[in-house]
């Protein structure tokens, strides 16, 4: 009781204290500038305004300019901010990816979808991927294998360590105008449109020497367990479960009752991340082709390896820690050299930004609202997204990770943005996840507010908080002062990742949709229709409005023999024209299974080439029809086996890899290869934007 009490008086009298700490003030909301608003006249400034606000930074990394030096925001930055030349429009992002949730099998059909647009020399032209849950994983693995497949090169002088950036930087200043001429930036250069070795697989045809991307990937979907011996495996989920049920009587101790955070997450939540690391954080030696289990490991295997931290006998069971500094190291580095190769007539496209979206669980305070709706469905209040740049939500303002006192690792984000298992669900789903707190089956994480975490005193109210327990703080403390905040599993919120697309205004988008949707009701699809219409007033609609058989949102899809691709539109934007979107959905057309299963089962392997097939194929792969008719296949509902399988083998992550190719390569890819020309005139629009910042 005396305990209690004190803690309420020094909250108190720390919230007196804090109310002036607080970051800066937010930019006005979007849902404020979208709402019946008019394309033009003071409207759409605004709406520039704000874009301006939230998105200058990555605008200017995209062109290789430093936001932030020593003394704060550079010149350019401030230029960008300030921008109200009349006539002055932001320039939107031309062309970006949406990857929705669903665990293990979104992750392998996005994987054949971005194969797919690699080869059709689209994947580079992405200006961002915005990415939920399982998708995630996808995308978490195609930058970790960018930040290290362009660290660790033939003749290097850099180190090969994280810093390695860092020093490029260094060099690429020094160089100055001459920067095209630097060793980093002819590597860039060589590099460009050479992202195909990461896709190689066995179904290329005779490259079996060259495929260690694909092969890592593919014996190591297991995401769960660390070996692939089945024993041994039953022996690592015992242990888990064993120790979990030791672990969470002293959670109901110190986390249930009081709040302290001592254990953050459970037993599940470490073995989850460190699950998805080595599966999809690994980046193989390409130098190193004698790929071996993890009991037979050798240290020359992967390039960025790390052992257990607790078992350290289990090899390779982890990575180093990646955080966004280095990312945005990493990005600015390599756009710095594309920017520069272009004034010399090399067309490079700059690195596709990141964005890991997770879902923001709003606190209750019994005596404060900081808002009159406290909506735990708006969209602009429930996402919180990271970025190399930036992080947080339009409610809770954005910050600059260099602000951040306690920064978090890329694969920590991927990990929160995948955690589908949380009390964090429970705004959106019920009761029921109450039991999944009471049993501490959380895989999401707690994290330190980014509003109170830019000061001393913000971090003394911090540990404060922490020592004292967040009980009955968190329930007197308003939200925006609370020292912590919970996310969770994107997907909570919304499950495409097209939400952080169309609120920056991105004019082309291609949404890959995996989720578990067995009865083809497009429900994370209609969702967002109904939520864009009535918190921004924008209209996600059917593209062509004669032909209402081939949208979903018109109702008519037929199972089992539905096409899988979309023409989508986003209209109702106060500052530019409708945006075009391309929906591809996880399906299976049964008519094109048949044709080419082999006349006789005998067994054999089913691997023909995948290097001629072209958008005149008329029949699946035959791993994908086998994989569909076999016993397995049929168990697991493919392709919407269940999200909690998380067990993949290399039958079936190449199953949904290669049905995802066969639907990029014959539909996907013939609609938006007229972008190309279209995203390239954009984007050097946007330089010329970006030059007069920096010469301003």
């Amino acid at each position: 009781m005396k305990r209690s009490f004190n803690a309420s008086v020094l909250s108190i009298v720390l919230f007196a204290f804090l109310a002036g700490c607080t970051g800066h003030t937010p930019p006005k909301r979007l849902s404020a500038l979208t709402k019946n608003a008019t394309k033009s006249g003071p409207d759409l400034q605004a709406s520039d305004a704000y874009l301006r606000a939230r998105f200058c930074q990555e605008l200017l990394l995209r062109f290789g300019v430093k936001s932030y030096d020593e003394d704060g925001p550079g010149a350019a930055l401030t230029n960008c901010l300030n921008d109200d030349s009349a006539g002055a429009s932001y320039p939107r992002d031309a062309f970006s990816i949406a990857l929705s949730g669903g665990g293990t099998r979104s992750a392998s059909f996005s994987m054949g979808i971005l194969k797919a647009l690699n080869e059709a020399g689209m994947l580079e032209q992405a200006d961002a991927i915005s990415s939920v849950s399982g998708g995630g994983y996808t995308s978490y693995w195609l930058m970790s294998q960018r930040f290290y497949g362009s660290m660790y090169v033939n003749g290097s002088s850099y180190p090969a360590d994280r810093r390695h950036y860092k020093k490029v930087l260094e060099d690429l200043e020094r160089a100055g105008a001459n920067a095209a001429a630097t060793s980093f930036c002819q590597q860039v250069k060589a590099q460009s449109g050479a992202l195909k070795p990461l896709f190689l697989s066995r179904t290329d045809g005779d490259v079996l020497d060259q495929d260690a991307w694909q092969r890592h990937i593919a014996s190591q979907s297991d995401i769960i367990n660390y070996s692939q011996n089945g024993f041994i495996q039953r022996l690592e989920t015992g242990g888990l479960v064993a120790t979990h049920v030791v672990m969470t009587p002293i959670y109901w101790a110190t986390d249930g009752l009081f709040n302290l955070r001592v254990v953050n997450g459970s037993v599940f939540t470490n073995a989850y991340r460190k699950g998805l690391e080595r599966t999809y954080g690994l980046a193989p030696n390409a130098e190193h082709n004698a790929y071996v289990d993890y009991f037979d490991h050798d240290e020359k295997q992967y390039l960025n390896a790390m052992n257990g931290a607790f078992l350290r006998w289990r090899e390779a069971s982890r990575t180093e820690e990646l955080h966004f500094k280095q990312l945005r190291e990493f990005a600015l580095a390599y756009n710095t050299c594309a920017d520069a190769l272009a004034r010399t007539g090399v067309s490079v496209p700059p690195v596709s930004m990141p964005i890991i979206n997770t879902k923001l669980s709003r606190p209750y305070s019994f005596f404060f609202k900081d808002d009159k709706s406290f909506d735990m469905k708006s969209l602009e209040k429930s996402i919180f997204t990271f970025t190399p740049v930036q992080w947080g939500s339009a409610h809770t303002d954005y910050q600059h990770e260099e602000k951040m006192f306690a920064p978090i690792p890329f694969s920590k984000v991927v990990a929160t943005s995948g955690a589908a298992v949380d009390e964090g669900a429970r705004e959106l789903r019920g009761v029921g996840d109450f039991a999944v707190a009471a049993v501490n089956m959380n895989l999401g994480y707690k994290v330190r507010n980014p509003k109170t975490q830019q000061s001393a005193a913000g971090t003394a109210w911090y540990w404060t908080y922490k020592l004292l327990g967040g009980f009955p703080l968190r329930y007197i403390v308003p939200e925006k002062h609370q020292a912590t905040l919970r996310l969770s599993d994107g997907g909570h919120a919304e499950n495409l990742g097209l939400y952080s697309l169309i609120e920056r205004g991105t004019r082309r988008i291609l949404v890959v949709d995996a989720e578990h949707d067995p009865d083809y009701e497009f429900e994370s699809l209609k969702r967002i229709k109904a939520n864009l219409k009535s918190q921004l007033n924008i209209e996600l609609s059917c593209a062509k409005d004669g032909e209402p058989d081939n949208c979903p949102l018109a109702g008519n899809y037929m199972q089992n023999q539905g096409d899988g691709v979309f023409e989508l539109k986003a209209s109702g934007f106060p500052w530019q024209e409708d945006s075009t979107i391309i929906y591809v959905k996880l399906s299976v057309d049964e008519r094109l299974v048949a044709d080419n299963l082999p006349a006789v089962d005998d067994g054999s392997a089913c691997l023909p080439s995948l290097a001629g097939l072209d958008q005149t194929a008329s029949a699946y792969p035959c791993n994908v029809a086998r994989y569909y008719e076999s016993e397995q296949g049929r168990n697991n509902a493919f392709p919407h086996n269940s999200t909690a399988d998380v067990w993949y083998g290399e039958t079936q992550y190449e199953a949904y890899r290669d049905l995802a190719y066969f639907l990029g390569v014959t539909r996907v890819n013939p609609l938006i290869q007229s972008w190309k020309a279209e995203v390239e005139r954009e984007r050097e629009q946007a330089r010329k934007v970006v030059e007069g910042y920096r010469s301003q």
